[in-house]
C-alpha cells in the first residue's frame, strides 16, 4: 500500500440510523442511505429507505439531518 492510501473505519455509534420501534412506516428496516453535506447550512443530510410492519411491506423514503454527521434527527 502506498503512503497516500487511507483506511475507513466504522464509527463506534454505527449504525447511525436505526428502525424506530412502533413507527408505522420504519419499524422493521432502515437501509441504503445516501448522504450529502451542505456546508452553507452546516448539516449532513441522509436520504434513506425504510419499511414498517404493514401488510404490503411498502418501502418508503425518509430524510434525516445532522450537525455532526453521527447523530441524526428525522425530518
Amino acid at each position: 500500500m502506498n503512503s497516500s492510501a487511507f483506511r475507513l473505519h466504522r464509527h463506534p455509534a454505527n449504525p447511525i440510523l436505526r428502525p424506530l420501534p412502533g413507527s408505522p412506516w420504519e419499524s422493521e428496516v432502515v437501509t441504503n442511505p445516501g448522504a450529502w453535506h451542505d456546508a452553507a447550512a452546516g448539516k449532513v443530510w441522509l436520504l434513506y429507505r425504510a419499511a414498517g410492519s404493514d401488510a404490503d411491506h411498502i418501502v418508503r423514503l425518509g430524510l434525516a439531518e445532522s450537525r455532526d454527521g453521527v447523530h441524526f434527527e428525522r425530518v
